[in-house]
Order: structure tokens, then C-alpha cells, then sequence
């Protein structure tokens, strides 16, 4: 898994340097990962420092944490509506442990608390790419098989129609 990490770290290095979020969400189990590696982008980015909130699926952090500014309950993707707008929601170790109805329902959910994309990190295969589709959501789905366990990093991005108040903020 180190090896597959790193290749995952490079691809969405390059989404943080690119977008510089000053909010993000991590739904994962993958210890402080990829909040360290926001907080990084965001100093070699020289941007005001993001608030990194996590909602953490292992349920192992409980209060404060660094980098993460806030912990949020795992209770908390049963009610998605209660989140705030995030510039990036990055996901990882979840769409694949849910049915095909339940991701996609999620999915739909979460990408009307985002302002700029869900980045979705998952083994190559699952989830399918039709939760996507039905979601009807626009997607990028880039593999990573320069490692024997092939991974994918999947860009969602919402719909601006449903999401009008982020102007300008299209798929480039």
C-alpha cells in the first residue's frame, strides 16, 4: 500500500496545487494522509492555510487531531444535508464499501455540499462507474496501474445548474 499511496499523492498533489481549497472535507481511513498532504500543498502553495475537516471512518479519532481542524461524527454521512459547502470533498475507502444505490444516493448528496469537486480514491473496479452516470454527474476517472494493486482517482463535479451560486467554476 505505500507504493499505491505514492502514486495516489501525486495526482491529488496536483488537484490541491491546482485548486487550492480553503475548505476541504477527508471522508477516509487512511490515518492523517491526505490532510497532511492538503496542509503541505497549501504552504508550498503559499495560500491562507485550508480548514481541513475529516469525518473518519475508522471511528479511531475522536477529538482534536492535527491537521484536521474539525472531527465529525461518522453519523454524519447519514445526513450529508448538514454539512457545509466544501471547496474539495476527497473521498477514500468508502464509495466501495457501499452498494451500488447507497453510493450513488451519497454521491448525489455530497456533491451539493461541494463547491469545485469530489475527489473520489478507489481500488480500479469499484465503484462502478454507472453510480457516477445515474448520479448524473460529470466525472473524470483516471487509473493508476504503474503498481501491481491498481487504483483509481475519480474527479465528480457537481452540476452547476444545482450548484449556481459558484460561478465560473465549470470543468476546465
Amino acid at each position: 500500500m505505500p507504493m499505491l499511496f505514492f502514486y495516489i499523492a501525486m495526482g491529488v498533489e496536483q488537484v490541491l496545487l491546482k485548486e487550492k481549497p480553503a475548505k476541504l472535507l477527508e471522508i477516509s481511513m487512511s490515518g492523517s494522509r491526505y490532510g497532511r498532504l492538503a496542509s503541505d500543498c497549501q504552504a508550498r502553495a503559499r495560500t491562507v492555510k485550508p480548514r481541513i475537516d475529516r469525518i473518519d471512518l475508522s471511528e479511531e479519532l475522536k477529538g482534536p487531531s492535527k491537521p484536521y481542524d474539525n472531527i465529525l461524527p461518522l453519523e454524519t454521512l447519514d445526513h450529508p444535508e448538514t454539512l457545509e459547502v466544501y471547496d474539495i470533498i476527497l473521498t477514500a475507502d468508502l464509495l466501495e464499501r457501499l452498494d451500488g444505490d447507497t453510493a450513488r444516493q451519497l454521491v448525489e448528496r455530497l456533491c451539493e455540499k461541494v463547491a469545485k469537486l469530489l475527489l473520489v480514491i478507489a481500488p480500479h473496479g469499484a465503484p462502478s462507474e454507472e453510480i457516477f452516470k445515474s448520479a448524473g454527474v460529470d466525472f473524470h476517472c483516471h487509473t493508476l496501474d504503474a503498481v501491481p494493486e491498481k487504483a483509481r482517482v475519480i474527479s465528480v463535479f457537481p452540476k452547476r445548474a444545482q450548484n449556481s451560486k459558484n460561478k465560473g467554476g465549470g470543468v476546465k
